[in-house]
């Protein structure tokens, strides 16, 4: 069985384009994420967090760190 240790919210962010017209993002991550919280409840954290920004949120991500039991 693993148990779930730690989680970490990611957000990317768009902030334009270089030279050669790649996107350039800039990611903000939170961590100490509670291992409870469902993935709804992290989205419309995310999305409020979104709304401060000037800049477009484009991706947001969801990691999980888990111990491996034997």
């Amino acid at each position: 069985m693993a148990d779930m240790m730690n989680s970490r919210l990611s957000l990317t962010f768009a902030d334009g384009e270089d030279e050669f017209g790649e996107e350039i993002t800039s990611v903000r991550h939170f961590n100490n994420v509670k291992t409870a919280s469902s993935n709804e409840a992290l989205t419309v954290v995310a999305e409020a967090i979104a709304q401060l920004q000037t800049r477009p949120l484009i991706e947001l991500n969801r990691s999980n760190t888990y111990q491996l039991n034997q």
